[in-house]
């Protein structure tokens, strides 16, 4: 592995604070201090660039984290109608925005493809994504929408293994919202207890199913827990990265993800971040975007 090179910085909005320049194939982080500059040099294909942006008090720093600009829904509390902060939808997780393979997205935007949601990163409680479509597909079950680039490229998928293998994927579930994701969460908490839940399902708020990009996947007359084991799941796990998507919980990432091994669970994150995941033999989202493990939740997560 290479070691990292420092790369310049710029200030991207007027209330950016910090730049944490990150750089090499090797995925080695390397600081620079901010500059005022306003243009990043042009960096090698494996660069990662994070930036941090100080989080403020005014309405401008609300409003530019709103499910959508062209939105008119309040992103409201769970008790009342009031714009919620920064700080509560992310916790101690400011907003930053990576640089991978040549592509600039955002980590903390919730209609970014490149969306962090994990343990320490949470998604605002009203925000559902407005592309929601239906995947003409084989499918099962009751939430069964994603996000229109997210449906594409999973029907693209689910074709072409029907040509290689002759099978086609089954969508199980897709698009989940807070709401839906609470009534399930409660239920494995009133079954298992909170502590066994935790491993196994994500809290409301925590899920990656909320942000439409995510599929849990099986055989069409297969349970979706068995889907590894078969031929098409592990078709899938050798071939996903071509269509965009990566497998988000496995046994080697248990460690980060702080999820026990889904091998029905996949994440939409487009073609070049999932070609960089797959050429760079990465285990996880959080180890792509250079950022810390969450294995468990932080305290006030509810």
């Amino acid at each position: 592995m290479s070691s990292a090179q420092p790369v310049h910085t710029s200030t991207v909005l007027s209330r950016v604070a910090t730049s944490v320049c990150l750089a090499g194939s090797a995925l080695v982080a390397a600081s620079c201090a901010s500059t005022s500059s306003d243009e990043v040099a042009a960096e090698p294909a494996t660069e990662i660039v994070v930036v941090e942006e100080q989080v403020g008090d005014s309405a401008s720093s609300q409003n530019n984290l709103s499910t959508d600009s062209g939105n008119s829904r309040p992103q409201r509390g769970p008790n009342d109608q009031r714009l919620v902060p920064e700080q509560e939808m992310y916790g101690a997780q400011r907003p930053q925005e990576a640089t991978v393979a040549g592509q600039t997205k955002s980590i903390t935007d919730p209609n970014s493809i490149w969306i962090l949601v994990n343990k320490h990163n949470s998604l605002p409680r009203y925000y559902e994504p407005e592309d929601l479509v239906t995947p003409d597909m084989p499918a099962k079950g009751t939430h069964l929408q994603l996000r229109a680039e997210a449906a594409k490229a999973l029907v693209d998928m689910s074709r072409a293994a029907q040509v290689e293998i002759g099978k086609p994927i089954q969508l199980v579930s897709g698009y989940r919202s807070y709401d839906n994701q609470k009534d399930l969460y409660d239920k494995y908490v009133a079954k298992d207890g909170q502590e066994a839940a935790d491993t196994y399902s994500a809290r409301p708020g925590f899920s990656e199913h909320q942000t439409g990009l995510t599929a849990d996947l099986s055989t069409v007359h297969g349970k979706m827990e068995k889907f590894g084991d078969s031929k098409l799941g592990k078709w899938t796990a050798e071939n996903s990265w071509k269509f965009g998507y990566v497998l988000r919980y496995t046994p080697q990432n248990h460690s980060t993800a702080g999820y026990q091994p889904e091998s029905w669970h996949y994440r939409y994150v487009g073609k070049e971040l999932a070609k960089y995941y797959h050429e760079n033999h990465l285990n996880s989202l959080e180890e792509a975007f250079n950022l810390p493990a969450a294995p468990d939740y932080q305290t006030g997560a509810n």
